[in-house]
């Protein structure tokens, strides 16, 4: 079972990757079930937390999930791969492709429809007594 160190850690550079505050429950259960389902991802995402907290220790001298969100986004672009990641930086690399890309996949197919306007995000149940009313006027 993945722990609520790395667990914290993964919703704080969530919320980082997109400068805001956003609900973060179906990004904890996407990280829980990965860890606990596919083969690498548990340790992978224990390995990431030592990383962003021993930064944020360094920097401000908490963990990285009880640091602002200026301070996390500085320390996640210290993590970007540089032109020679697949020699020198294979963690970061790893970092990249499994666990930046993947939030921002799951935001695009969530979150970000709601920032676009809709009520819910595709497949969740919304507007389920807005038929029954008249329109309202623009």
């Amino acid at each position: 079972m993945l722990g609520e160190g790395a667990v914290r850690a993964l919703l704080a550079t969530t919320t980082a990757l997109f400068a805001t505050e956003i609900d973060t429950q179906h990004y904890a259960e996407f990280f829980r079930w990965r860890s606990e389902n596919l083969s690498g991802y548990r340790s992978l995402y224990e390995r990431f937390a030592v990383v962003v907290d021993g930064a944020a220790r360094e920097a401000r001298r908490s963990d990285f999930a009880s640091c602002d969100l200026a301070v996390r986004g500085e320390i996640l672009q210290g993590l970007k791969p540089g032109k020679y990641a697949l020699v020198f930086e294979r963690d970061r690399l790893r970092f990249h492709k499994y666990i930046f890309q993947e939030i921002l996949v799951l935001f695009a197919r969530t979150d970000a429809w709601i920032w676009l306007g809709y009520e819910a995000w595709p497949g969740t149940p919304r507007g389920l007594e807005a038929y029954t009313q008249a329109p309202r006027k623009a």
